[in-house]
Protein backbone atom coordinates (compact mmCIF):
# COMPACT_ATOMS: atom_id res chain seq x y z
CA UNK A 1 0.00 0.00 0.00
CA UNK A 2 1.36 3.44 -1.00
CA UNK A 3 1.94 5.48 2.13
CA UNK A 4 2.64 9.68 1.65
CA UNK A 5 3.78 12.68 4.00
CA UNK A 6 1.87 14.91 3.64
CA UNK A 7 3.12 18.55 3.81
CA UNK A 8 1.64 21.54 5.07
CA UNK A 9 0.79 22.98 1.71
CA UNK A 10 -1.37 19.81 1.02
CA UNK A 11 -3.81 20.27 3.63
CA UNK A 12 -3.92 23.67 3.78
CA UNK A 13 -5.04 23.55 -0.22
CA UNK A 14 -7.35 20.45 0.60
CA UNK A 15 -9.79 22.82 3.32
CA UNK A 16 -9.55 26.53 1.91
CA UNK A 17 -10.14 27.49 -1.94
CA UNK A 18 -7.00 29.11 -2.12
CA UNK A 19 -5.59 27.41 -4.76
CA UNK A 20 -8.27 25.29 -6.91
CA UNK A 21 -5.89 23.06 -8.94
CA UNK A 22 -3.69 22.49 -5.33
CA UNK A 23 -7.56 21.36 -3.92
CA UNK A 24 -8.39 19.35 -6.96
CA UNK A 25 -5.08 17.19 -6.47
CA UNK A 26 -5.17 16.96 -2.81
CA UNK A 27 -8.88 15.41 -3.04
CA UNK A 28 -7.86 12.05 -4.44
CA UNK A 29 -5.52 11.51 -1.81
CA UNK A 30 -7.68 11.73 0.82
CA UNK A 31 -10.52 9.88 -0.96
CA UNK A 32 -7.89 7.17 -1.67
CA UNK A 33 -7.06 7.52 2.10
CA UNK A 34 -11.11 7.15 3.31
CA UNK A 35 -11.33 3.57 0.99
CA UNK A 36 -7.87 2.33 2.49
CA UNK A 37 -6.60 2.23 -0.95
CA UNK A 38 -3.24 4.33 0.48
CA UNK A 39 -2.34 5.85 3.91
CA UNK A 40 -1.75 9.81 4.79
CA UNK A 41 1.30 10.20 7.21
CA UNK A 42 0.78 13.51 9.16
CA UNK A 43 4.08 14.64 10.85
CA UNK A 44 3.01 16.97 14.42
CA UNK A 45 4.93 19.63 13.10
CA UNK A 46 2.86 20.33 9.83
CA UNK A 47 -0.22 19.85 12.24
CA UNK A 48 1.20 22.91 14.58
CA UNK A 49 2.04 24.32 11.11
CA UNK A 50 -1.38 23.64 9.73
CA UNK A 51 -2.99 25.52 12.87
CA UNK A 52 -0.59 28.13 13.33
CA UNK A 53 -1.09 29.27 9.33
CA UNK A 54 -5.56 29.21 9.14
CA UNK A 55 -5.12 30.63 12.49
CA UNK A 56 -2.74 33.49 11.52
CA UNK A 57 -3.45 33.82 7.53
CA UNK A 58 -6.55 32.74 7.28
CA UNK A 59 -8.12 33.43 10.39
CA UNK A 60 -9.98 30.51 11.04
CA UNK A 61 -11.27 30.31 14.85
CA UNK A 62 -9.65 27.98 16.96
CA UNK A 63 -12.77 25.96 17.92
CA UNK A 64 -12.87 24.81 14.58
CA UNK A 65 -9.38 24.10 13.66
CA UNK A 66 -9.06 22.22 16.62
CA UNK A 67 -12.30 20.34 14.99
CA UNK A 68 -10.38 19.91 12.08
CA UNK A 69 -7.40 18.28 13.21
CA UNK A 70 -9.45 15.76 15.29
CA UNK A 71 -10.89 14.97 11.86
CA UNK A 72 -7.69 14.88 10.51
CA UNK A 73 -6.20 12.57 13.24
CA UNK A 74 -9.64 10.33 13.26
CA UNK A 75 -9.70 9.76 9.24
CA UNK A 76 -9.40 6.73 8.07
CA UNK A 77 -6.05 5.55 6.46
CA UNK A 78 -4.21 8.70 8.54
CA UNK A 79 -1.75 8.01 10.70
CA UNK A 80 0.42 11.15 12.98
CA UNK A 81 4.30 10.60 13.10
CA UNK A 82 5.70 12.53 15.65
CA UNK A 83 10.14 11.42 14.60
CA UNK A 84 12.60 13.48 13.88
CA UNK A 85 15.80 12.67 13.93
CA UNK A 86 17.55 16.19 14.96
CA UNK A 87 20.95 15.06 14.33
CA UNK A 88 19.84 14.18 10.75
CA UNK A 89 17.49 17.61 10.73
CA UNK A 90 20.53 19.77 10.81
CA UNK A 91 22.64 18.19 8.47
CA UNK A 92 20.34 19.57 6.06
CA UNK A 93 18.53 22.94 7.73
CA UNK A 94 19.03 25.20 6.84
CA UNK A 95 21.69 25.22 4.20
CA UNK A 96 19.62 23.00 1.88
CA UNK A 97 16.18 23.06 3.35
CA UNK A 98 15.72 26.92 4.45
CA UNK A 99 12.21 25.68 6.29
CA UNK A 100 12.86 23.51 9.12
CA UNK A 101 9.31 21.54 8.59
CA UNK A 102 10.40 20.83 5.49
CA UNK A 103 13.81 19.97 6.96
CA UNK A 104 11.56 17.13 8.69
CA UNK A 105 9.54 16.19 5.88
CA UNK A 106 12.49 15.02 4.22
CA UNK A 107 14.43 13.27 7.08
CA UNK A 108 11.20 10.97 7.36
CA UNK A 109 10.71 10.47 3.80
CA UNK A 110 14.48 9.21 4.12
CA UNK A 111 13.70 6.89 7.16
CA UNK A 112 10.94 5.64 6.39
CA UNK A 113 11.45 3.87 3.37
CA UNK A 114 10.81 6.80 1.03
CA UNK A 115 7.61 6.90 1.43
CA UNK A 116 6.03 9.72 -1.61
CA UNK A 117 6.09 13.50 -0.69
CA UNK A 118 2.80 15.11 -0.99
CA UNK A 119 3.73 18.83 -1.79
CA UNK A 120 2.96 21.61 -3.93
CA UNK A 121 6.61 23.22 -2.61
CA UNK A 122 8.96 23.04 -5.81
CA UNK A 123 12.32 23.58 -3.62
CA UNK A 124 11.00 20.62 -1.41
CA UNK A 125 10.35 18.56 -4.02
CA UNK A 126 13.64 19.24 -6.05
CA UNK A 127 15.63 18.06 -2.49
CA UNK A 128 12.98 14.86 -2.24
CA UNK A 129 13.91 13.68 -5.32
CA UNK A 130 17.70 13.79 -4.13
CA UNK A 131 17.06 11.30 -1.99
CA UNK A 132 15.07 9.17 -4.69
CA UNK A 133 11.34 10.26 -3.03
CA UNK A 134 8.40 9.93 -5.55
CA UNK A 135 6.35 13.13 -5.39
CA UNK A 136 2.69 13.30 -5.42
CA UNK A 137 1.42 17.10 -6.52
CA UNK A 138 2.96 17.98 -9.32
Amino acid sequence: MKSYIVDTNVLISFVTDRNLLQQEKAAPLFENASRGSCRLLFHQQVLTEFVYVLDRVYGVKLGTIKSMLGALLNFPGASLINEADFIQVMSVWPEKVGDLTDAILLCNVKVLKKPILATFDTRLAKEAKKLGANIYGF
